[in-house]
Formats: structure tokens, sequence, C-alpha cells
């Protein structure tokens, strides 16, 4: 399974080790199997681990504290100015997280429905086996983006740590940095043949989360960069424009949906929904579906909560001039924000092979026999040339809110609206996925044609929006 490349895979928090039968292959696999087969699932049966309601509420809230909220201030610029613009984000996104919220238990549906246990074999039973190269390929993409940003945030935020300790800039420049980091860091540890140790790390980046929400929101409810020292420290001084109209009128126009698709950047974590609901302790009667819908929508619930905070007190402290990545607003002399920085560079560090490695992987699966030849008898040259597709990228982009938005729009939207929506329709057609009928599965079926719809117009116009003017 992958790890949510939205940023945001911190580890994962265990239960108890107990033998069960798969939840989502089953009988339909083993029968097909042969013997070898049958021994070889029964002994994976045997190791997976269950975990409780709450272990699996903090695993799947702990996966979304990724890059992507600390582009949403950014994307709120990209619309508006005025101080206005934050009542109509803070609703989209919790409309937004609700929708996101429905795909990821969507998919665990159309898994147990299915009896497959991943998101493209669920798109393959579900829709058809010869188009399951489209969840593939964007599974793939948003991996090897969520690379890239995490070297565009290591290289601005340990590039900003070093300069105001007097290391020369041709060592701590955001391209020395970056290249220094992958060469002498990031290559050996994607080399590892085991991620379990970087899991040891979880923490780092949970911490290192909390304490950059910390820092915006202190930062703006104490006004410290209204006026004085930090003031005129700052890179980007605020930027506010006045808005005559209702609030809610600011995000009438096209280049809203930049917030949109970032909002489906940051939600995303689709593709990790079969292994939740694998792995999830069934309640007394044996069923997950009731707990993983209790689990899901809490744990989006509390992600749409820290992302409101953020981008709410990112905008309302820089405005208009809100960056990307929006600790780069914050001064170098600022004692607060150099521990985020060197914080979020140390948690992305620890994040990075584990998202390289679900994006070697699925290249691994989607290339096939050659390129699994190649990384068997040089990994070392095998890692090192994914590596050079990487860094020549994250050196030439500079602002982490517009890959968010590009890639939300193109690759997020179709992950976490349409695919799971998609797969719906087409399930309920072939008479895989049971309604409850009635007006609650009619309503059901006019949301999945909707959501189909809006994502790609999302796509289509996001994208455009989110291409720098």
């Amino acid at each position: 399974a992958h790890p949510s490349a939205g940023g945001h895979s911190f580890g994962r928090l265990r239960g108890a080790r107990v033998a069960r039968p798969r939840v989502c292959g089953g009988p339909a696999k083993a029968a097909a199997s042969g013997p070898s087969e049958d021994v070889k699932a029964e002994s994976e049966a045997a190791d997976i681990r269950l975990s409780s309601p709450l272990q699996s509420w903090l695993n799947l809230f702990k996966s979304l504290l990724g890059s992507g909220n600390l582009a949403l201030p950014s994307a709120i610029a990209v619309y508006s100015g005025s101080r206005k613009a934050v009542v109509p984000a803070i609703g989209l996104a919790l409309l937004f997280n609700v929708l996101s919220a429905y795909g990821f238990v969507l998919i665990s549906r159309i898994c147990e429905a299915t009896k497959t246990d991943s998101y493209q074999d669920a798109w393959s039973k579900s829709v058809s086996p010869g188009s399951s190269w489209l969840p593939a390929t964007a599974v793939l993409g948003k991996t090897w983006l969520a690379c890239v940003s995490y070297l565009m945030i290591m290289g601005d935020c340990t590039s900003m740590v070093l300069l105001p300790m007097g290391v020369p800039e041709w060592l701590a420049g955001r391209g020395s940095v970056i290249v220094g980091v992958t060469s002498f860091l990031l290559l050996p540890l994607c080399c590892l043949k085991s991620m379990a140790p970087l899991a040891k790390f979880s923490v780092v980046g949970i911490l290192s989360a909390f304490y950059c929400l910390f820092v915006v929101a202190f930062r703006c409810i104490s006004g410290s960069y209204a006026a004085g020292p930090l003031l005129a420290a700052a890179p980007h001084a605020p930027k506010f424009v006045p808005f005559a109209g209702n609030a809610l009128m600011t995000a009438a126009t096209p280049a809203s949906s930049v917030l949109i698709a970032t909002l489906a950047y940051a939600y995303t974590n689709h593709y990790s929904s079969p292994q939740f609901y694998s792995e999830l302790e069934p309640d007394s009667n044996g069923s997950r579906t009731s707990r993983m819908r209790r689990v899901t929508y809490t744990a989006f619930l509390g992600g749409w909560v820290f992302f409101a905070i953020v981008m709410s007190c990112g905008f309302l402290t820089f405005g208009a001039n809100s960056q990307g990545m929006i600790l780069n607003n914050y001064a170098l002399i600022d004692k607060l924000a150099v521990p985020a920085r060197l914080a979020l560079s140390m948690s992305m560090l620890a994040s990075f092979p584990i998202i390289f490695a679900s994006f070697k992987a699925g290249l691994v699966r989607a290339i096939g026999g050659s390129a699994e030849r190649f990384q068997q008898s040089k990994p070392i040259t095998f890692t090192v040339a994914l590596l050079l597709t990487i860094v020549p990228t994250a050196l030439q982009l500079r602002d982490l809110g517009v890959l968010a938005a590009f890639s939300g729009a193109i690759l997020a939207s179709y992950i976490v609206y349409i695919a799971p929506s998609l797969m719906a329709i087409c399930a309920r057609r072939r008479g895989l996925l049971k309604g409850s009928g009635g007006r609650g599965a009619l309503l059901e079926s006019v949301l999945q044609y909707t959501l189909v719809a809006s994502g790609i117009v999302l796509g289509v116009v996001g994208a455009v929006q989110a291409l720098p003017k």
C-alpha cells in the first residue's frame, strides 16, 4: 500500500498481531491459486496487525498532516487579498473535507464489494482491467510530485536556517542545499532495504506539524508582523486589498478553483483506504463498515480544523503576499520560525525515502520486467536515476503553492473525486455494489455523477488558474 503522498507518511500505530482471513481478497483469490499460494496467503493472514478505532483514527489523522496545508494561505491570495476571503475559504475547506472523506469511505465499500485490496484492483474489477493504468499513473504522478515538494521544502527551510548562522551562500543557498541533502543524506536513505527504521521518526512529523501550527497562529494573534522589527525583516511584507462586497463574493471567481485544487492535494490519501479498511478491527458483529465511516469522517474533520487554522492565520498575517510555502514569509531573525523550519526539514528528511519507495515500486510495476531487472541488478544506479528526475525539478520550481494547486487539479481531483465515484457507478451497474434503495440511494447516485463532472471541471479550470501568469 502507498503511504500518503500529500505528504504524509509519518509511520503507523499498530495493534495486536492476530490470525484472520483477508478481508478484501479472500475466497475468490485463494481458489484461483495453487497450494503454495494458499500457504503464502495463510502466512500473510497470520502476520496482519489489526488497529483499534483509536489507532486507525490517529494513523489517518497523521497522514493528512503533510506539506499541502502550508500552501493553503497562498491559495486564498490567488483569488483575493481581502481579509474577508477567509470566510468562504473556511467554508470551502469544510465542504471539500466532507466530500474527500466520502470518497475515502466509498473506496473501502468498493473494495469490499469487489473483493479487492488495492485502489488499482478495485478500479480493474469495477470499471475495466484495460484502463487500470489510469489510477496507476495518477498515483505514480502524485508520489513523484510529493517527492519534489518535500525536496523543495527541505531546500527552502534548511537554507533559511543556515544563512542567518553565517554559513556562506555558496554552501547554504537553496540550490546547494538541495544538491547536498540529496547526495549525502537522501541517497543513502533511499537505498535502505527496509524503510522500517524511519518509522521511529514519526513523532518528529507530528511535533513539527503542530509546532508550525503554533507559530502561524501565535504570530497572527500577537500581530508580530503588523509592526516592529519582524515586519522590517520580513522578506514579504503583509499586503491587504480592500473589498467592498459581501465576504462570500470574494470567492466568486474562477481563481478560487486554485484553493479547491490545493485542498484536494492536501486531503489526498485515498489510495491508502483499502489498507486502513483491512487493518481496522471489526466490531462485535464482525463488521467494519460503521467503524470505518466514523473513523474517517472524524479524522478528516480533525484535518479540517488543523487546515483551517494554518490557512486562516497564515493569510490573515500576510494577506495577498502569502507565499506558496507559508514559512517562507517569516523573517530569518524570527526566533519561533527557525525551529519550525528545522523541525519541518527533519520531518521531510525522514518521510522522503518512504514516499520515494512508493514512487519507485509504482514505477517498477508500471514498466514491468525490464525495470525490475534493472533495479535488482543495479539498485544504486536505479535509485540515482530516479532521484535525477526529482532534483532538477525541485531546483527549477520555487513556488510550492503552484505545484500543490496544479497537482491537485490534475491528479488529486481524479484520485479523490472522480475515480471513487466512477468506480461506484460502474460497480453498481455490474451488480457488485448493492445500495440501500429508495431516495437515499438515488441521492447518492446523483452525488457521484456530480462529483465526476465537478472533478473534471476542477481539473481543467484549476490547472489553468494554477499556472503562473
